[in-house]
């Protein structure tokens, strides 16, 4: 296994699922986790878990759609290595992705509101039907094509086999962005040259 001695993990969404097995494996591993929920109690079981087992865990309380919030916790964190580089270079990816596909017609990106500070993890686009010559299967089918991995937004819990036959309350936003959104390739180690491949395959004619 890896060793994360000496080294510092925050976790968003620590508290249950991915997010506490995620904690608890960095722990064990030896890192000092962070584990970041709306509210301490969320983080409180896997906080009890990882300290069982002679781990290193803090929970904070933290909305991390709050710039504010965010800022804060960080502070009191302290420095973490290459966090700000990888944001930054993601942040890069989305605003080069929608420079190159700006005159895209039936491409659309969502727009950081003001007052808000988006890490930008995942560049994802939304394809309108009927005003692209492709659907968003088959742009991702066209980088599929050309050995370049997309994905679609993710699916929906009610659309999720083991949960269909239940019912759901909310009308169908969740499941067009799924229907129509793609996530494009968003790694922070990506070069000019591997968004310049994507941004030439969407732009196709």
């Amino acid at each position: 296994m890896f060793s994360l001695v000496n080294k510092k993990a925050v976790i968003t969404g620590g508290g249950s699922g991915i997010g506490k097995a995620i904690a608890v494996t960095f722990a064990a591993q030896g890192a000092a986790v962070h584990v970041l929920e709306l509210t301490t109690e969320a983080g409180a079981d896997t906080a009890a878990t990882i300290k069982s087992a002679g781990g290193q865990v803090s929970v904070h309380a933290c909305n991390v759609a709050n710039k504010e919030e965010v800022t804060a916790v960080f502070a009191s964190i302290g420095q973490l290595d290459v966090l700000e580089q990888r944001v930054l270079a993601r942040r890069s990816n989305f605003d080069y992705y929608k420079k190159g596909l700006i005159n895209k017609e039936g491409i659309i990106f969502l727009d950081e509101k003001q007052g808000f500070y988006s890490n930008r993890w995942l560049t994802c686009i939304t394809v309108i039907p009927n005003k692209n010559k492709y659907s968003r299967e088959e742009i991702r089918l066209l980088l599929e094509n050309d050995n370049i991995e997309s994905r679609p937004l993710w699916k929906p819990m009610h659309l999720q086999p083991i949960f269909n036959k239940y019912h759901y309350i909310g009308g169908d936003v969740a499941e067009n962005l799924f229907k129509n959104g793609l996530c494009l390739p968003s790694g922070s180690n990506l070069i000019t040259e591997d968004l310049d491949r994507v941004i030439e395959i969407i732009n196709k004619d």
